[in-house]
């Protein structure tokens, strides 16, 4: 019975760390350049998100970041993006 009880609490603290209380990060953006990254990181997080920047490619000199929020935050996120003039 001991045995069950800690397998079941094993399995009960692995589930919450993979699907309970993680955030799902959401790419709203894609960039070209660390500098103009960097900035609209800044932008996001002064609008009050929470931002990763994240590189995404590299070809050469160039290397594309992406632009990540929490996946409760994307449309709004992507909603400033766009009053910015950034979006499509």
């Amino acid at each position: 019975m001991l045995i069950v009880s800690i397998h079941n609490y094993i399995y009960q603290q692995l589930w919450k760390r993979i699907f309970g209380g993680q955030k799902m990060w959401t790419a709203v953006y894609m960039v070209e350049g660390a500098k103009p990254a960097k900035e609209l990181g800044e932008k996001l997080k002064a609008e009050g998100f929470l931002v990763k920047i994240k590189p995404f490619s590299k070809e050469g000199e160039n290397i594309v970041y992406k632009i990540l929020v929490p996946e409760f935050e994307a449309n709004d996120a992507q909603a400033v993006i766009i009053d910015m003039g950034l979006g499509y």
